[in-house]
């Protein structure tokens, strides 16, 4: 719930942040105008450095946030290979 005006970096702080597999760069907001369904692109770095506008977001609007291929697959191999847990300690 949204519990008066809130940003998109308020809304992923009260979401408790990004995971680790999050790609910070491909977020997208999705809001009903008019009865039709839309969607907004927005990159988080960008909006973290001022070099985009933070947007708002409102009540029903459904944030998804991609995710890195690289990060997953990595986490995946060290999730499995035990070789690489011993050697990250």
């Amino acid at each position: 719930d949204i519990p008066g005006r809130m940003s998109l970096l308020q809304a992923i702080a009260t979401a408790k942040g990004l995971d680790d597999i999050a790609n910070p760069r491909s977020v997208v907001v999705f809001r009903t105008v008019e009865g039709r369904r839309r969607a907004g692109v927005a990159d988080l770095a960008a909006i973290r450095s001022g070099r985009s506008a933070d947007p708002q977001i409102y009540a029903g609007d459904v944030i998804v946030v991609g995710s890195s291929r690289a990060k997953s697959w990595l986490r995946n191999v060290i999730g499995v290979t035990p070789l690489f847990n011993l050697l990250l300690l």
